[in-house]
């Protein structure tokens, strides 16, 4: 009997553990960001309201996600390519970071790419600073420096996922066209050093091109990561043995099922609020199937046949 029962409980934990990869392989590709999913109600306005509200929700959005874990690494460990970084996982953005992968899967020297990151990064931060003189409203129209400003940052986001050299090409000169239509912003908009910039991301780009490594792409590489998304998941962001410390998540092994991103509560509470009703009519369908199926049951056991 004891034989037989450390048998069964050998096979309990591999298969527990494997349930627990399967319900996280779930829930980790499912369809949409989880973040832009709670987020999808937002709405914005126009202008200078617009642009407010836009650096709101970015920041919004980057505590969110941390707080969700999603910017740790998925599992223990991924395997890649020696081209690859330890680090992609820190990319708060989904889409910048798939556009990095396809730069690496293209020129394979993670050097190179990183400097131009940081230089569209820069290149984007300035942008967000220059204000237009009092002037420049008078020379262009309110309407036409806001929207030619709002163009020119629109065009560098647009390069955060870009990976085609045509594509990047035409970005760069649109960015400079539109530099060159605001000129009369003034010398204390910012301009000037939103203009050497774009000239660091064209070297950048340059660089990136040049120095070609594809050769990296062939060779694997094995990082491994001590905390991460499924951990935390399943035993929460505290101690994983207590569950002291949890800050955010106390795992799903304790019953913390996390946040729903339609409803915006705690999945467990949703579930407290429906559980009696589904035990009810499941219940109700058992007693229903045993008040006809018994019966029946006897009378065919009666009249064989």
């Amino acid at each position: 009997m004891l034989k037989y029962i450390l048998k069964r409980l050998a096979i309990f934990v591999p298969t527990l553990f494997a349930i627990s990869l399967l319900a996280f392989a779930i829930s980790v590709n499912s369809p949409g960001d989880p973040v832009e999913i709670f987020y999808s109600g937002a709405k914005g306005g126009n202008g200078e309201g617009q642009n407010a509200q836009n650096e709101s929700t970015i920041e919004a959005k980057k505590e969110l996600r941390h707080k969700l874990g999603l910017d740790l690494p998925v599992f223990y460990f991924t395997i890649s390519s020696c081209a690859s970084p330890d680090t992609l996982y820190k990319i708060t953005d989904p889409e910048a970071r798939e556009t990095l992968d396809r730069l690496i899967a293209r020129y394979g020297n993670w050097n190179e790419i990183s400097v131009w990151y940081r230089c569209l990064t820069v290149m984007k931060d300035r942008a967000k600073k220059i204000i237009p003189d009092s002037s420049a409203y008078a020379l262009l129209g309110k309407e036409k420096a806001d929207k030619d400003l709002d163009d020119t940052r629109q065009e560098i986001n647009a390069l955060f996922l870009s990976d085609e050299e045509v594509v990047i090409n035409s970005k760069f000169e649109k960015i400079g066209h539109l530099i060159a239509n605001e000129s009369s912003l003034g010398p204390n908009s910012g301009l000037n050093t939103l203009d050497d910039q774009l000239t660091e991301c064209r070297n950048a780009f340059a660089a990136m091109k040049d120095n070609s490594s594809t050769w990296k792409t062939w060779i694997p590489a094995i990082h491994f990561y001590g905390h991460n998304q499924y951990q935390r998941w399943l035993l929460g962001d505290g101690n994983p043995w207590t569950g002291a410390g949890a800050v955010n998540t106390k795992g799903v092994i304790r019953g913390d099922f996390g946040l729903s991103y339609f409803e915006k509560v705690p999945v467990s509470e949703i579930i407290s609020q429906k559980l009696p009703w589904s035990l009810f009519f499941t219940l109700l369908s058992v007693l229903l199937a045993y008040l006809v199926s018994i019966p029946i049951g006897v009378r065919a056991a009666a009249n064989r046949g």
